[in-house]
């Protein structure tokens, strides 16, 4: 799985990042808290990809679950 690194937005100790992956020809969005990966979404489309990233950025930072 041949996965580029596309964009990363951090959360105090939170990250939204965007991988491009080039085999399945998607955009994986993977969000990582406290080092550790709680999830991820899969999506043909990057405008999809940076729209979920920034909800859940936003998500994250309402929250206060990274401060």
């Amino acid at each position: 799985m041949a996965r580029r690194l596309v964009h990363k937005t951090r959360v105090g100790r939170c990250a939204v990042l965007i991988y491009r992956d080039a085999e399945w020809n998607e955009y994986v969005v993977k969000t990582v808290i406290g080092g550790r990966s709680t999830g991820t979404y899969h999506t043909g489309d990057k405008d999809d990809a940076q729209g979920t990233a920034t909800h859940i950025a936003r998500r994250l930072r309402a929250q206060r679950r990274c401060t």
